[in-house]
């Protein structure tokens, strides 16, 4: 754990300390690098295998623009400096090696699962029955609350309040009293009580209000949602007068709040919209409200209605919105489907990213145990065929964390894992982070079978 060497603070200026390092588990803040919003900032967290030694990573979540990449990545923290205005890094939140290790490890299990960059402070861990969804700042209070620290539930959902809730600085950038002014970046122009109550604002002035101004006013009313707060928000959702940035926010916020009609009308909404944009970031929304609010064991017209609707939209897959039509598909067929169509779904696969290929083979692999016996050697020839670190790092991943239920195919597991143990015992750790994510991953399933 990090200690600050009084002797060496009482040695310098009263303005300036020297730079402490960076242990894991501390919080590291920059400019958004966006023009125009770059006060709006951007936080992530240190990682690292050792908490007591110096790291040289941070995980962050970054927008891949509903396209390829990843959403929760492991980086350099000179890259994460160099990207913008660094405003430094804080740290006193963990209290031991063992609190940092806790808070870390679910932000590790995190890399191993697809997630969407959101606009609304809404956020969501991924599993195994859910994709995720992070925004910078959710992702780093997520990571403490899941870590055992409570407290971070109260804290506001924005990169400076984040950036200022650790409580001692590393004094490697030069911030006045090195915190950042929350105020700023709160709402940009100040708004009065009339423009943040949603119903009232007049479609012209919403679309004068910047992106970060509607997402404050929906979170201000978060706790008094009324019906008619959720009716306007749906008008506003399918009203083409209205900004399209601004459309996907209100669109967003619908899959967060349940509601007895919303799978009918995210399919009504996709059906009279024209813009791709929008269409994509309306199944995406879909995605999201039926693995939250919908009981998938149980048959109903709702499940039925959007097996449908995701089958029907098989033919136009893209690489924007093709993972999660067949994850929805994925989702609700039942075995035989599955397995009867997979020659034509596995082609799909081909249009979609590779991680998101292994996503979608692995979540088929979890449905039940027929389709673990029927899965396991087609994911293995796909790895096979691949040889990639970082597909390796996924699998390894994905199996120790619910190993539980597939300990008894680990006979099917092994032979894969002895092709590969020449490669991974020579890997070194604190050299290179898809290199770190790998061997930790071949490590820790080693252990386990």
């Amino acid at each position: 754990m990090k200690v600050v060497n009084i002797l060496v603070a009482s040695m310098i200026s009263a303005n300036a300390m020297a730079a402490l390092p960076i242990y894991p588990a501390e919080v590291l803040g920059r400019d958004l690098a966006q023009p125009g919003l770059g006060f709006f900032g951007h936080v992530g967290i240190s990682g690292g295998q050792l908490p007591s030694e110096e790291t040289y990573v941070v995980m962050e979540v970054l927008n891949n623009n509903g396209g390829e990449g990843r959403v929760v990545q492991w980086n350099y923290i000179t890259d994460f400096k160099s990207r913008s205005k660094y405003w430094g890094s804080r740290w006193g939140v963990s209290k031991s090696d063992q609190d940092a290790l806790n808070i870390l490890a679910g932000a590790y299990s995190q890399w191993y699962f697809r997630h969407d960059y959101t606009i609304t402070s809404s956020y969501r861990a991924a599993d195994k029955d859910h994709k995720g969804m992070f925004r910078c700042d959710t992702f780093v209070i997520w990571t403490l609350i899941n870590g055992g620290h409570r407290e971070f539930a109260s804290t506001r959902a924005m990169p400076g309040a984040v950036f200022n809730a650790f409580p001692k600085m590393n004094y490697d950038a030069f911030l006045p009293n090195y915190l950042v002014d929350e105020s700023v970046q709160a709402q940009t122009p100040l708004l009065t009580d009339q423009e943040l109550d949603l119903i009232s604002l007049s479609k012209k002035k919403i679309n004068k209000l910047l992106n970060i101004d509607i997402v404050n006013i929906i979170d201000k009313a978060k706790d008094n949602f009324s019906n008619n707060y959720l009716e306007k928000i749906k008008e506003l959702a399918k009203d083409k007068s209205i900004d399209k940035e601004k459309r996907k926010i209100f669109i967003e916020k619908i899959s967060s709040i349940k509601d007895a009609k919303a799978i009918n009308n995210f399919i009504k909404l996709y059906k009279d919209e024209t813009d791709k944009d929008l269409k994509n970031k309306i199944i995406n929304s879909s995605l999201f409200y039926y693995q939250s609010y919908l009981d998938k064991a149980k048959d109903s017209s709702e499940k039925s209605s959007l097996l449908a609707f995701y089958k029907s939209l098989l033919p136009e897959i893209n690489k924007f919105n093709g993972y999660d039509i067949l994850r929805g598909y994925i989702d609700l067929a039942n075995d035989e489907d599955i397995i009867d169509n997979y020659n034509k779904t596995s082609a799909l696969f081909n249009k979609i990213d590779k991680n998101s290929k292994l996503d979608l083979m692995i979540t088929i692999l979890q449905k039940s145990s027929w389709l673990k016996q029927e899965m396991f050697p087609k994911i293995i020839d796909y790895l096979r065929k691949e040889n990639s670190l970082e597909l390796d790092a996924v699998f390894f991943g994905r199996l120790a964390l619910d190993f539980s239920y597939f300990a008894d195919v680990s006979y099917l597991i092994r032979p894969y894992m002895l092709e590969r143990k020449e490669e991974y015992s020579q890997l070194t750790y604190n050299t290179d982070p898809m290199q770190d994510i790998a061997k930790y991953s071949y490590d820790n399933l080693l252990k386990l079978i």
